[in-house]
């Protein structure tokens, strides 16, 4: 009897094994998505570079109107770099085009909230949508 119950669990944890492994996520290098941002009359662009890694680009061409490249944030959910950080130069009303790379993946960021922000209170915001 406790051999048969032995195998009979051992069968059970061994299916729940196999099928409960975690699938990678699809991604295709190339893959984009993007988010508008009325108030700043501007958009920002994310493509899957590799595996692992995204390129940003952007531009905003109005709205800003404090000269100091900390002041301001780009966040994703509660996740934010300033624009120092990110090397996004301002040019007021807006800023010069941008473009930095990190890590990430569009299949996680896709239907994220981005917002932009001056001394933490929210000047802009929108969802990026994969394209």
């Amino acid at each position: 009897m406790f051999k048969n119950t032995l195998a009979t669990l051992s069968l059970l944890l061994v299916i729940c094994l196999t099928f409960l492994h975690a699938y990678p996520i699809a991604l295709e290098v190339g893959d984009k998505a993007s988010v508008t941002l009325s108030k700043l009359d501007g958009k920002i662009t994310f493509t899957q570079i590799d595996p692992t890694n995204l390129e940003v680009d952007g531009q905003f061409n109005k709205g800003i109107t404090d000269d100091n490249a900390d002041d301001y944030s780009i966040c994703i959910e509660d996740s934010c770099e300033t624009f120092a950080e990110l090397g996004v130069v301002i040019k007021v009303p807006g800023t010069e085009p941008f473009k930095a790379t990190g890590p990430g993946l569009i299949e996680i960021i896709d239907g994220k909230t981005l917002s932009v922000k001056h001394n933490d209170d929210t000047i802009d915001s929108g969802v990026i949508t994969k394209n």
